[in-house]
């Protein structure tokens, strides 16, 4: 079912081992299709896989003609190539011993193709004489700061001159620009589009001055789920939106302009026998299970934090594939699951509902 107020009800859900995360193809599907008419078809989109991080969603998106797909750590760009996905963009600078692993990728999966951003001259000197060693030639875009304020180079004259390095180097492919402007999330889209142009003319000019040099810049990867529709509008653009695949209440009720519609739900029996226990009256305690699944799908999206995470441990050169593994124990994952009930519970039993 993709349209209707009960598409998230689940024949014997009794059967479900619960907690789990339960995905609605139908849905994902008219996702995907909203998503390539917004850009025009599928030449501009690079899709981001951190929300969902599902080989069927990544095949689902390859079904229907897209090849470009980016991601945030390793073991996602991994998966990709299993998937055996085209086009790879690693959208996490690679440090330490990640530099390395990011080469395995390219040597173990030769039918990928890979690429990474970077944003200072240590990093791009480690890339292009580990190519030059390996004579495996490596793409990169250098990572710009329009606002973010995370990662990236400001589009300032020094930025020009790393372009112009990474240009020159005997080791390495230069793609062009990275822009992710994840600081802009106004729900008003005519505020949010005026922000975008004007952070996004600090690339434009920055563009400028390096073509000034005689160096081409073929593409930009810009944008991300709110300012995709606003970026897919210029040329030589890439845009990547990510949530749409899943969607969630929050978005929804953030971007009334993106029609996308929420294609997961987390099952969660314990949550609900609670629920139910604490409330007897029929209408108010349907209200409040239906209120739970509507948040619980919101949490969907959560997966970014784990390439905020990412960020983190890469900044400080963890040693090789923690940031997959820290989370692999039992403890850490039932203080996570007793921090989720505890969060469902508090919302469900908030406020007032307006069909008791």
């Amino acid at each position: 079912m993709v349209k209707g107020s009960n598409w998230y009800e689940i024949n014997r859900v009794e059967d479900v081992i619960s907690p789990a995360l339960v995905v609605y193809p139908d849905r994902i599907e008219a996702n995907i299709k909203m998503m390539i008419q917004i850009a025009g078809g599928t030449d501009s989109l690079r899709p981001h896989i951190k929300t969902h991080k599902i080989a069927e969603i990544i095949n689902l998106q390859l079904k229907h003609g897209i090849n470009k797909f980016k991601c945030a750590t390793i073991a996602e760009a991994t998966l990709l190539a299993k998937c055996d996905a085209p086009d790879i963009l690693l959208a996490m600078q690679p440090v330490g011993i990640n530099i390395h692993r990011f080469f395995e990728l390219m040597v173990q999966y030769p039918n990928s193709s890979f690429s990474t951003i970077v944003d200072n001259e240590e990093i791009i000197l480690k890339m292009n004489s580990l190519a030059s060693e390996k004579k495996l030639p490596v793409s990169l875009w250098l990572d710009i700061n329009n606002g973010m304020n995370r990662t990236g180079i400001t589009p300032n004259k020094e930025a020009v001159l790393l372009y112009k390095k990474i240009e020159l180097l005997d080791g390495i492919i230069a793609q062009g620009l990275h822009v992710y402007d994840g600081h802009i999330h106004e729900s008003d889209f005519n505020l949010r589009q005026q922000i975008c142009d004007k952070d996004f003319d600090l690339v434009v000019t920055l563009k400028s001055r390096i073509e000034q040099l005689g160096i081409k810049i073929k593409t930009i990867v810009a944008g991300g789920t709110p300012t995709f529709p606003i970026h897919i509008k210029r040329d030589n653009i890439e845009v990547c939106p990510g949530t749409p695949l899943l969607w969630d209440q929050g978005y929804a009720d953030t971007y009334k302009d993106l029609k996308f519609l929420a294609a997961a739900v987390l099952v969660g029996a314990i949550v609900r026998a609670i629920v139910e226990k604490m409330y007897k009256e029929k209408k108010l305690r349907e209200a409040k299970v239906s209120k739970g699944i509507l948040f619980s799908s919101g949490l969907v999206a959560g997966g970014a934090m784990v390439g905020l995470l990412s960020a983190f441990l890469n900044s400080f050169e963890i040693p090789v594939g923690l940031e997959e593994q820290m989370f692999v124990g039992n403890t850490p994952a039932i203080i996570t699951l007793i921090a989720v009930i505890g969060l469902i519970l508090l919302v469900i039993t908030s406020g007032k509902e307006k069909n008791a």
